[in-house]
């Protein structure tokens, strides 16, 4: 919902606004269609490596932001909006879903 309050449909030729009462959900996805040339191309295990990548750069980021909170917190500067634990964690399993789905 690009303005917080409306919601659109998406059509190959076109996009219409909808009303909130005909979403049957508020949850937003996005589906990724590839050729079936191409996907065969890809090795067997690549949602595993995806999801593996994308773990290792959320740990990555934890621990980037966590050294910066410990930085600020030793100099007495309040700490930057980061990511949280709890947003970090809802971020990868929103994303090992989506692999999943995509699988």
């Amino acid at each position: 919902m690009p303005d917080g309050q409306k919601w659109y449909c998406f059509d190959d030729s076109r996009v219409d606004e909808l009303s909130a009462d005909a979403v049957q959900s508020k949850a937003a996805y996005v589906l990724f269609y590839r050729r079936r040339q191409q996907a065969q191309q890809d090795p067997p295990n690549l949602v595993q490596q995806l999801l593996e990548q994308r773990q290792q750069y959320l740990e990555d980021k934890l621990r980037q932001q966590e050294q910066q909170q410990q930085q600020e917190a030793e100099a007495g500067t309040p700490a930057a909006g980061g990511t949280s634990d709890q947003e970090v964690t809802a971020m990868d399993d929103d994303s090992a879903a989506a692999a999943a789905a995509a699988a």
